[in-house]
């Protein structure tokens, strides 16, 4: 069984407090109307496109800038709880996690398996094959109920890392370049994924802890709990991009976990 996936598209005609805000705070980036966030381009070197657009770091921190002031002085000020998409985001991985919602997967999963197997009369094959993929399966990088630790979260994009504030949260932010120093400054489309770590959970929280330091470059596979993309993948200016880092996102997941 591989990671669970969850994906929400936020329309802008329901929550028009993001249009306002775009509206509010054009003066801070009004230069990246026509460029910002990257269209879909038929050709082109799109490994260029995306380096040069990386390298302008003083625009780049001028938008980071921006966006914070968006998020934090108008979205979250204006928009119901139960349209703020960090809000959503904290809801869903706590019913996930602690609500039943893995429990549920799990159980599908299984009837799936035991489907496959021949059903109910070859019950004793479908243990079988339990067994045979809990031994696969380490407890370093396998969720498994009950679920009592941390939540261990990355936030792609972060800009200002707003999921710090739960404390059911250990989340580590990276972005092109942070709005603030909590946030690690990172190029995700060209992380490299290591190896994992194979230590107890809580010495992986230990590492993600004190180990990690800008720029990031590397990181362990199946490290994460979840990892969340807030209204990324459209500034990448190709299809392929998109796919690559929706790929090195599941890659960094724990089994049973959720992106």
């Amino acid at each position: 069984m591989g990671s669970f996936s969850v994906c929400v598209h936020i329309d802008r005609q329901r929550y028009p407090a993001i249009q306002t805000g775009m509206k509010s705070c054009r003066n801070e980036y009004q230069q990246y109307e026509l460029q910002w966030p990257l269209e879909d381009i038929d050709v082109g070197d799109f490994d260029k496109i995306w380096q040069e657009h990386c390298e302008d770091e003083q625009s780049l921190s001028e938008y980071a800038c921006a966006m914070r002031l968006l998020a934090v002085d108008h979205w979250k000020k204006t928009t119901p709880s139960d349209h703020d998409r960090i809000e959503w985001c904290r809801r869903t991985c706590y019913e996930f996690f602690r609500g039943g919602g893995l429990l549920k997967c799990l159980e599908k999963d299984d009837r799936r398996r035991q489907h496959t197997l021949g059903g109910a009369t070859n019950g004793e094959n479908c243990e079988t094959e339990r067994k045979r993929m809990k031994l696969k399966t380490a407890d370093y990088n396998t969720i498994r109920l009950p679920f009592t630790s941390k939540i261990r979260l990355l936030d792609v994009g972060s800009c200002y890392n707003p999921f710090m504030e739960f404390e059911d949260f250990l989340a580590i932010g990276i972005d092109i370049v942070p709005a603030v120093e909590s946030v690690f400054k990172c190029d995700f489309l060209n992380l490299q994924v290591q190896e994992p770590l194979q230590l107890a959970p809580d010495t992986i929280d230990t590492f993600l802890r004190g180990s990690l330091r800008s720029p990031l470059e590397r990181v362990p596979r199946e490290i994460f709990h979840v990892v969340v993309f807030s209204l990324l993948l459209s500034y990448f200016p190709s299809p392929y991009q998109r796919w690559i880092c929706c790929q090195k996102a599941h890659e960094l997941l724990a089994l049973n976990g959720l992106c």
